[in-house]
This record gives structure tokens, sequence and C-alpha cells, in this order.
């Protein structure tokens, strides 16, 4: 959902639902899943089994963050935002690269 249209939709006063947009976490690159655990452990560490659920659901390829996009749009979502779980910012163009160019993003901003 572009701010345009959540903008329209705070004029309209139209009710945001959870349906609307998503978040996941994601590292690419040849350690993503050692990076992805050890951020995700390190900000959620006190939620104790319920932080290994989401490092073990990060996105740690491309196949993986197409695949979740592919899922997420028939449930009515309409923003999938990327929440990068690694120190390093060039996952983030990782992403942009490998990702974004092959999905229909026309909402796509970040870059």
């Amino acid at each position: 959902m572009s701010l345009a249209a959540v903008r329209d939709l705070r004029v309209a006063r139209a009710p945001v639902t959870a349906e609307d947009l998503a978040a996941l976490h994601f590292s690419l690159g040849s350690d993503a899943r050692t990076q992805a655990d050890n951020c995700i452990m390190h900000c959620y560490d006190r939620l104790g089994d319920i932080a290994k659920q989401i490092a073990t659901g990060a996105a740690i390829s491309t196949d993986m963050v197409k695949g979740y996009a592919a899922a997420f749009e028939p449930a009515g979502c309409d923003e999938l935002i990327f929440i990068r779980a690694t120190a390093s910012p060039g996952r983030l163009e990782l992403l942009a690269g490998r990702c974004c160019s092959t999905l229909d993003c026309p909402g796509c901003t970040a870059w």
C-alpha cells in the first residue's frame, strides 16, 4: 500500500486492518542463516522459544523471499515489509537486486 493510499484511507476514515500488511525478517548472502539467527535472537532473546520460531522463519534465500511474497498476496496483503535481520546494510541491496526486480513491486519505494 502506498503512502498516498494510506493517506486516502485516513482521510476517508476507513479502518486499516492487520490483513492489509505483514512484516518478515530477512538476511541474504553466504552466511544468511547465521546473520539472521544472531540478529533475531539478540533482539528477541527474552521471548525464548518464540524468538527461535521468528529466527527459523526468517527469509534467507531469494526463493524464500519470493515464496513469502507469493503466499501473502492471495491472503489480501497489500504491503509486505521486509525487516533486515543483520547488521550489514548491504543485505538490503541484495534484497533489491535479487528479489525486487523479479517481483511485481509497483509500490516498492525503498530503493
